[in-house]
C-alpha cells in the first residue's frame, strides 16, 4: 500500500466516524439539559454521553448504568429509605414500590442493569446470542479469496459492534429518562 492509498483509507474512516457521531448527536439532543440533576450524577451521565459520541460503547453502557444506580441511591436516601447493602436489582424494586418508577420503567431499568452486568463481566457469549435478534446489513467488504471461516469471524465482529452500539443507545437514553423521572425539570 502506498502512502496516498493509506491517506485515502483514513479520510474515508474519518468521514464515516464523523457521520456516525453526527447521527448520535441528533439522537441525544434532549440530554444537553442536565439541570436539577445532582452534579455527581450529571458528571457521570455526561461522561457516558461522551463515550456514546466517541463510539466507546461498553464504557457508555457501564457509565449510564452507574449513573442510574447512583441516582437511585441518592433519591432513596432523600426519602429516608434504608438501602444499605441493597443490590442494584433491589434499588430498582424499591423505586417501583415507592411509585418512583412505573412497572415498565422498572423493567427498562432492569434491562440496563443486565446489559451492565454483561459488559462488566465480559460475557461475549450472551452478546453473540443477542446478535441473532438484530438484523445487521453488512456490505461485503471482504476479498473473495478469504475462506468462509474468516468471513464468518469478520461478520460476527460487525454484528458485535452493532449490538454494542444499540445497547449503548438504549442504556444512555433510558438512563437519562429514568434519572429525569427521579429529578424532573422545574416548570418555572
Amino acid at each position: 500500500m502506498e502512502l496516498e492509498d493509506a491517506k485515502d483509507v483514513i479520510k474515508k474512516m474519518d468521514r464515516h466516524f464523523l457521520e456516525r457521531r453526527a447521527k448520535k448527536l441528533l439522537l441525544t439532543e434532549d440530554m444537553r439539559n442536565l439541570t436539577e440533576i445532582p452534579e455527581e450524577i450529571q458528571n457521570m451521565l455526561y461522561e457516558g454521553y461522551e463515550c456514546f459520541l466517541y463510539l466507546t460503547n461498553s464504557s457508555c453502557i457501564i457509565l449510564s448504568s452507574a449513573s442510574l444506580e447512583l441516582a437511585l441511591k441518592m433519591k432513596l436516601s432523600e426519602k429516608n429509605v434504608n438501602y444499605a447493602k441493597s443490590k442494584y436489582k433491589a434499588l430498582i424494586e424499591k423505586a417501583k414500590d415507592l411509585k418512583l418508577f412505573s412497572s415498565a420503567e422498572a423493567s427498562n431499568a432492569h434491562v440496563i442493569r443486565k446489559f451492565r452486568n454483561t459488559y462488566v463481566h465480559s460475557n461475549k457469549n450472551e452478546l453473540m446470542e443477542s446478535a441473532q435478534c438484530i438484523e445487521v446489513n453488512i456490505k461485503e467488504p471482504l476479498n473473495t479469496d478469504l475462506d468462509k471461516q474468516m468471513k464468518q469471524r469478520i461478520i460476527k465482529l460487525f454484528q458485535l459492534r452493532e449490538i454494542k452500539s444499540r445497547h449503548a443507545q438504549f442504556c444512555l437514553l433510558n438512563s437519562y429518562y429514568l434519572i429525569r423521572k427521579l429529578y424532573p425539570l422545574n416548570d418555572s
